[in-house]
């Protein structure tokens, strides 16, 4: 499951990466694009690994539960819902 934390960090690498994009459209000086876009391609790639790493969190938290047989125990208890709680684990 994501936390709070690693959500404010996906939340904060999109933000600078927008207002970078921002910034590198309303520059000319060549030198300065070049840093902006370094910039930019650092925290993409920070945002990619973050993003990665959250998926794999979620898709351990599913197995997990998988594993333990408990989607069985909960498809057993409420029927066809069960996906959809189960997607709810997985936020």
């Amino acid at each position: 499951m994501a936390t709070a934390d690693s959500l404010g960090t996906i939340v904060s690498l999109t933000t600078q990466i927008n207002a970078l994009n921002q910034t590198l459209a309303q520059t000319s000086d060549p030198a300065a694009k070049a840093i902006i876009g370094a910039q930019i391609s650092v925290l993409s790639a920070q945002l990619q690994s973050e993003a990665a790493h959250q998926q794999a969190q979620a898709d351990a938290s599913a197995n997990l539960l998988n594993g333990l047989g408990l989607f069985a125990t909960l498809s057993g208890l409420v029927g066809t819902s069960a996906p959809t709680v189960i997607n709810l684990f997985k936020r």
